[in-house]
């Protein structure tokens, strides 16, 4: 298996568009996190507070984003360019395909997740935004959850890529709008326990989201992720386990 995920992790390396993502979102975030540096005191809260610390800290959450559509491109990518067969004369057990993609889509989100994180730090400290008397337990689940926000949603990319990997687009815009608000507004109408075991609301709780209301505590909201994740990635596998690649 392990052959397997760096075989995986070298399809990464050499494909365009995950690298470009990765980049996009190191980039925004670090645009991101200067907004409330730059309207400190004005729009936003002032340097040398929490709201300000928080304020920096948040610009990660956009970029798990990239990390689902990464976790898509693994799978749909072998599809859309015809490389799949290829792939299963090397690796006939489709399950273990599609177990390697999921580990290697997981370790790049947790690098693209430390990456991120490692900017917002740094603009934390040089802005002054970062103080150590400001860091408490909160302060420190709510970083950790934004790092780990970013495998996890890899996963939920591969499982979604395996179950829609004959429209790659599809794949990925629908997962990606579905997040970015829209399970917001349809979930809206409904009682707040939906909206709290939702995939945003366990991402709050695993943030640590002491705004929402009736959010997870941190370690149901991880489980209750990795549990989506797992589920779509079982349907998924069935999907490619059934698919007609000749």
């Amino acid at each position: 298996m392990r052959i397997l995920i760096q075989t995986e992790l070298l399809k990464l390396r050499s494909t365009r568009w995950p690298m470009i993502l990765a980049v996009i979102a190191v980039v925004a975030t670090g645009l991101l996190a200067l907004q409330p540096v730059l309207k400190a005191g004005r729009a936003a809260p002032s340097i040398g507070t929490t709201g300000a610390l928080l304020g920096v800290l948040d610009a990660m959450s956009r970029g798990a984003l990239v990390g689902l559509a990464i976790g898509v491109l693994v799978v749909t990518s072998e599809f859309r360019h015809s490389t799949i067969t290829a792939s299963l004369l090397q690796v006939p057990e489709r399950a273990r395909l599609v177990t390697a993609k999921a580990a290697a889509a997981v370790l790049v989100g947790l690098a693209l997740g430390v990456a991120c994180f490692a900017i917002v730090l740094l603009l934390g400290a040089f802005s002054g935004a970062l103080q150590p008397e400001l860091l408490n337990s909160d302060i420190v689940l709510r970083a950790t959850g934004h790092i780990l926000t970013f495998p996890v949603y890899a996963l939920l990319g591969v499982g979604i890529g395996a179950l829609l990997h004959v429209n790659q687009p599809l794949a990925v815009v629908l997962p990606v709008i579905w997040l970015a608000g829209l399970e917001g507004l349809v979930l809206a109408v409904l009682p707040q326990p939906f909206r709290t075991w939702s995939i945003t609301g366990a991402t709050a709780g695993l943030q640590n989201a002491g705004t929402v209301a009736m959010v997870l505590p941190v370690w149901l909201g991880a489980v209750a992720l990795v549990a989506y994740g797992l589920i779509l990635l079982g349907a998924g596998g069935l999907r490619v386990l059934r698919a007609d690649v000749s």
